[in-house]
């Protein structure tokens, strides 16, 4: 069976896994087996697919929703915009 979720959150120092951050925050911040404050992401996503994104052949992005599946939410219907989009940096100042 195909793991269905985009990521989960792997404790740095005993490897459990915690399977979103909604458990991370319920737990204050902290790993339920060993209580680490430390945890890395894990993309269940093929590395390739990321690297499409970002990587010097990648379209351009029209806002940070182009990032959606790397993004911490599980339905584009919890998708609260104005349409913003993405300014050049040289033109912040």
């Amino acid at each position: 069976m195909k793991d269905a979720r985009k990521f989960y959150l792997k404790c740095a120092l005993c490897s459990g896994e915690i399977p979103s951050f909604t458990e991370w925050f319920h737990a204050d911040q902290r790993c339920p087996e060993c209580g680490s404050i430390r945890a890395d992401v894990v993309y269940t996503a093929p590395i390739e697919k990321i690297k499409s994104l970002i990587g010097p052949n990648h379209r351009e992005p029209k806002g940070l929703w182009h990032y959606f599946d790397f993004l911490p939410l599980n339905d584009r219907a919890n998708i609260i915009t104005g349409d913003e989009g993405i300014v050049p940096i040289d033109r912040w100042t």
